[in-house]
């Protein structure tokens, strides 16, 4: 799978614009823009490996807590960001590489749509929570420091994509209205072929 994302962003990256055979006649081809973020790919091409490093990390601090803190509330907190690291997270990657490389509008919409919720709100959530009801004095060895650091990090991924996502679908250029007018474009085609033939 990596493989074959990696080597449709060298596609795109070679070739900026990709040919396609018009409707109007036969040998007549047009040329239509490539589509695909390359600051997007690249920056959820970081993301997969900062996952890799959160999910080492979060087995050894799920590890340590089990054994030195009692208090309910730190699972409580802790769990639903491994559980969001495991399951979202890969299906929220997933269907962005998707969505970008095929310029496909559902996968892409459903990829900025999971980078807002659940991924930044469960962010934000923990910082809110860590700092309102775990501190040193009330629970001791609590919120590790590494948790905090990958908490911020991922944050600072998150936004970034959040926004080069709005931007492929909605820009001025962007995957929605080129999408838009390839269909009145092929809507006009097929009516001037209905009318001339």
């Amino acid at each position: 799978f990596w493989l074959k994302s990696l080597l449709g962003l060298c596609h795109v990256l070679m070739n900026k614009y990709s040919p396609l055979a018009s409707t109007e006649g036969p040998g007549q081809i047009y040329e239509v823009p490539v589509l695909t973020s390359v600051h997007l790919q690249t920056l959820m091409f970081c993301h997969v490996y900062f996952n890799l490093v959160f999910l080492a990390v979060a087995a050894t601090i799920s590890w340590y807590k089990v054994r030195t803190v009692s208090d309910i509330l730190v699972y409580v907190i802790w769990m639903p960001t491994v559980a969001v690291s495991l399951l979202v997270e890969p299906v929220r990657l997933y269907v962005g590489f998707q969505g970008n490389l095929q310029e496909q509008v559902r996968s892409l919409f459903l990829f900025v749509f999971l980078t807002a919720f659940p991924s930044f709100t469960l962010g934000v959530a923990q910082i809110v929570f860590r700092s309102i009801m775990f501190t040193d004095e009330l629970c001791p060895g609590c919120v590790l420091a590494p948790e905090i650091s990958l908490t911020y990090i991922h944050l600072a991924l998150l936004v970034p994509e959040f926004a080069c996502g709005c931007v492929a679908l909605l820009g001025e250029n962007g995957l929605i209205t080129l999408q838009t007018e390839k269909f009145y474009f092929n809507q006009r085609s097929m009516g001037f072929a209905k009318l001339h033939g």
